[in-house]
């Protein structure tokens, strides 16, 4: 529960957020088709989160649930925002949870 009332500025982006969440859009495509820069949008998602306005556990579209591979060999992982991870080596499913929840985090 948000700690401050929202701000008018506040409010504007998490519009946005909430718009391109309900077109279905990645926040990059949402950006180029409004002429806002994408960065601004993962800026103020982080920031609304933190305080409140946004919950952190919100589904991020384009991410797919982690099957269990038993013990892979090595594994590509691709993110929307164009973050990749490429391991080599023993690769279990709470390992690639572990790095798809850290990759998240990268804007």
């Amino acid at each position: 529960m948000p700690s401050k009332p929202i701000t008018e500025r506040q409010q504007h982006w998490l519009d946005h957020l909430n718009s391109a969440a309900a077109n279905g859009s990645s926040l990059v495509e949402y950006a180029k088709l409004r002429e806002l820069k994408a960065k601004d949008l993962y800026a103020w998602k982080t920031r609304l989160i933190n305080l409140g306005h946004l919950p952190a556990s919100r589904k991020q579209r384009g991410f797919v649930p982690v099957v269990s591979m038993g013990n892979a060999a090595s594994a590509t992982l691709v993110m929307p925002n164009g973050f990749r991870l490429e391991l080599q080596g023993r690769v279990d499913s709470v390992l690639l949870q572990d790095l798809i929840n850290a990759a998240r985090q990268v804007s």
